[in-house]
């Protein structure tokens, strides 16, 4: 398949199982709905709304405009204490320029901060972003064994789920999401009615 150039794209995550008993089907969708949208957020990828759909054999997830590149993810460092970091006449020590160093940080990223032991000085350490893409199948792997029930089956090595995945159909765009579950692949392909049209269905893109 090509690989799309666009900014952002859409994740579309369909998982076909056995047929749903009619009281697990609501619980599970909003699970799947709630998780995605959580589980995206966590790993500080940028989209813009959420929306899901099911049916007694599947339950879909359609996530738009999905950024490409997440967010860099951040957090906080601490360094030496203020009295440490800087010297009588309020100038940099070599400590500060140590933290700097050992840090990455610049002098503009950093400040001072009061916390219940003194004054410390503390900056905000950003991570390279990754592509999206390449943290799908990971993330999507968490939001689909996230899905809980009273009742569970167990099959595949004593894997739990509502009832037995028969496919994945994960989609990035026009790229296709690689993972496994339960000895099910993810793929392309979905299942029309299992009477009217049994055949695989095969879906290139998300249409926009």
């Amino acid at each position: 398949m090509p690989r799309s150039k666009n900014k952002y794209n859409d994740i579309f995550l369909e998982i076909g199982t056995e047929p749903l008993p009619a009281n697990s089907i609501y619980p599970a969708i909003k699970q799947l709905k709630n998780n995605t949208q959580e589980k995206l957020g966590d790993n500080n990828i940028v989209f813009d709304e959420v929306e899901s759909f099911d049916t007694y054999k599947r339950l879909v997830v359609l996530v738009k405009k999905v950024k490409n590149i997440q967010e860099p993810p951040a957090y906080e460092v601490r360094g030496p204490s203020k009295e440490i970091a800087f010297d009588e006449n309020n100038k940099p020590t070599k400590a500060f320029f140590g933290f700097l160093k050992k840090t990455g940080l610049k002098e503009i990223d950093v400040n001072i901060k009061k916390t219940d032991e003194g004054e410390y000085i503390f900056g905000l350490k950003k991570e390279p972003a990754k592509k999206v893409e390449t943290m799908l199948p990971d993330i999507l792997k968490q939001i689909i064994n996230s899905i809980r029930s009273e009742k569970n089956m167990h099959w595949d090595k004593n894997y739990e789920f509502i009832r037995p995945i028969r496919w994945i159909l994960a989609l990035y765009g026009d790229k296709k999401i690689d993972f496994e579950i339960a000895g099910v692949k993810s793929n392309n392909f979905t299942f029309g009615h299992q009477v009217l049209y049994p055949e695989k269905i095969e879906v290139r893109k998300i249409a926009g």
